[in-house]
């Protein structure tokens, strides 16, 4: 009883971990990193970055004559420093998401988190069976692959540690 008590532990502290994986600081942010990106692409589709050319080619926006840096006190000088802003926040989260191939590595988090999720949809089946146990070792087994493939490609953070705390059956 004992072991069987081990080998869920085991499976349940895995699979548990495996969901946590979404709220890791690297992976968080290549989420930020990605729906930003897109955010900015579709305002810059409608429209919204024309007054930010027009400062870059040295013209106002409908208008022939130069253009400076528009007057802070007014709405397009704070939408432009929200916009600067925005823009180097941009930047270092490109950089902290691209170093160390932070993308491949989110994505590889994100397949090994669907695998995961398959794997814990098999669970139910096992412990409803009359002896479970050797259900629960092929799971184990299973779980073993995932992370032996997943350790390989260095994605899950921590070196295979499990991220979930405090997990007790």
């Amino acid at each position: 009883m004992k072991a069987y008590r081990s080998l869920l532990s085991s499976i349940i502290l895995w699979i548990v971990s495996s969901e946590h994986l979404g709220s890791v600081a690297k992976y968080r942010a290549y989420s930020i990193y990605t729906w930003s990106g897109d955010l900015a692409v579709a305002l810059t589709g409608l429209g919204f970055a024309h007054p930010l050319l027009g400062l870059v080619a040295g013209t106002n926006a409908g208008s022939e004559q130069t253009a400076g840096l528009p007057d802070l006190g007014t709405t397009n000088g704070a939408l432009f420093l929200l916009g600067l802003f925005g823009l180097l926040f941009w930047a270092v989260l490109k950089v902290y998401v691209t170093h160390g191939e932070g993308v491949k590595r989110a994505t590889l988090a994100q397949s090994c988190r669907r695998e995961f999720h398959q794997l814990r949809a098999t669970l139910p089946g096992i412990l409803a069976q009359q002896d479970p146990r050797a259900g629960l070792i092929e799971l184990q087994k299973e779980i073993q692959k995932v992370i032996d493939r997943h350790t390989a490609e260095e994605d899950w953070p921590g070196h295979w540690k499990p991220v979930a705390p405090g997990i007790d059956v």
